[in-house]
């Protein structure tokens, strides 16, 4: 239920106590069961999941960086910049620039 939230809503902030009370879970087994159906802990999985977004915004719009880096809940290009080239292994103009090649 809450994989299927985050992904249908990538720009919204995570929200742990609210994800609580949609499951009725505490904290600590909210994140022990994310954990352990994805394997990944509920922060990494929405910054992959916002990374993912922005990489797809970034191939199928003209939109420009701090636009697309807004659009999902961040505030500081150069941040953005720099978790987008932790995952992806470049910046976001480089990876349209070299996608659309």
């Amino acid at each position: 239920m809450v994989v299927d939230y985050l992904i249908a809503n990538p720009s919204r902030p995570f929200d742990t106590k609210y994800f609580c009370e949609m499951t009725g879970l505490s904290d600590s087994s909210l994140r022990r069961l994310f954990k352990a159906h994805t394997g990944k802990t509920p922060f990494d999985f929405m910054k992959e999941l916002r990374m993912v977004t922005a990489a797809r915004r970034l191939l199928v719009t003209n939109k420009r960086v701090s636009t697309i880096a807004y659009e999902l809940g961040y505030n500081d290009q150069n941040y953005f910049a720099r978790v987008f080239k932790s995952v992806f292994g470049i910046s976001p103009d480089r990876y349209r620039k070299e996608a659309r090649k």
